[in-house]
């Protein structure tokens, strides 16, 4: 062997190592072999993601000498059947409290997951990106996420119709930038407006967060409705929210659109509060990318909506 081959691989093989050591270590537990291996081989293939085992159940588990403790463990349902998301068990078994994805047949299980205290949940069968994302979402790798979300908005096209793509972006940033608050968004599209890309409801699971605690306990807010426009804000996008906003949906909500929204705005949704106590707060993309360098920076974006709420309830004598 020259010293030429010698050197391009022990460079390959140390770019390898790096590689390695920079990927997301996941543990998978499910009863059913057959969905384990399909979890293994979408999240094998992104690249980012490092499968460290495979198991049936947690039961009468021990981390293998020498080995990493994983970053995230993703389960089934079973997985809270078997005590696993005890946080004394899971550290005894790997010295840490790795973070918990639970996948489950119905919204029932969605919500004693997060009720038992996953750190995210969704109903199957889910979206293979979307997984990749989550596991990134709750990884070191957020930081990354959020760079690659920040550039995505300067390359997504402003067009004044319907916009999966767009809606998408907002989706999975809010995901990122608000979890572990709102979780769970559902679509509900409004055909009858075509240049809307979407409304999205978020549940509102806040424990410890102030602004999301009062948005339950002060505005009803259960969930949190989010309208997402593919162009710049109008009044009568304010207006339409309003008019969904109750008791029953919740009387906060967002609306998102590609600019800063404009001053007359305000006068819309202060009008809204004083008359019947609906908030709502609107966001362009710069207020977004904002978020996401927060979010990076290890700031808790709401901050960002909590100074907006504040200003509202100001102007409207609140």
């Amino acid at each position: 062997m020259t010293n030429e081959s010698y050197e391009a691989r022990l460079k390959m093989n140390t770019e390898h190592a790096q590689t390695n050591s920079n990927q997301i270590r996941v543990l998978l537990v499910h009863e059913n072999e057959l969905a384990s291996s399909a979890w293994e081989k979408i999240l094998s293939r992104s690249g980012q993601i490092k499968i460290v085992d495979a198991i049936v159940t947690m039961e009468s588990y021990h981390l293998p000498e020498g080995k990493q403790p994983p970053e995230i463990i993703i389960a089934s349902m079973s997985f809270l059947d078997t005590g696993g998301l005890r946080a004394d068990r899971l550290k005894a078994i790997f010295g840490i409290r790795p973070r918990i994805i639970i996948f489950s047949e119905d919204k029932e299980g969605v919500k004693i997951a997060f009720k038992e205290g996953a750190d995210w949940a969704a109903v199957e069968p889910i979206d293979a990106q979307d997984l990749i994302t989550q596991v990134r979402a709750l990884s070191g790798d957020s930081k990354k996420l959020c760079a690659e979300y920040r550039d995505r908005f300067s390359l997504t096209e402003q067009e004044d119709r319907f916009t999966k793509e767009y809606c998408d972006l907002v989706e999975r940033t809010m995901q990122l930038i608000f979890h572990p608050d709102l979780v769970n968004p559902e679509s509900v599209m409004l055909s009858s407006i075509p240049s809307q890309a979407g409304r999205l409801v978020f549940r509102n699971q806040a424990r410890a967060h102030e602004f999301w605690i009062d948005a339950r306990q002060v505005h009803q807010s259960k969930f949190v409705t989010v309208d997402i426009y593919n162009k710049m804000l109008e009044p009568r996008n304010i207006t339409l929210l309003g008019k969904y906003l109750s008791i029953t949906h919740g009387l906060l909500g967002l609306i998102v659109g590609r600019k800063s929204p404009s001053s007359d705005l305000n006068d819309i949704s202060i009008a809204l509060f004083e008359n019947e106590r609906k908030v709502i707060l609107a966001l362009g993309d710069p207020q977004l990318c904002e978020m996401l360098e927060y979010k990076a920076g290890g700031i808790n974006p709401v901050c960002l909506l909590q100074d907006q709420y504040q200003n509202l309830i100001a102007m409207a004598g609140g």
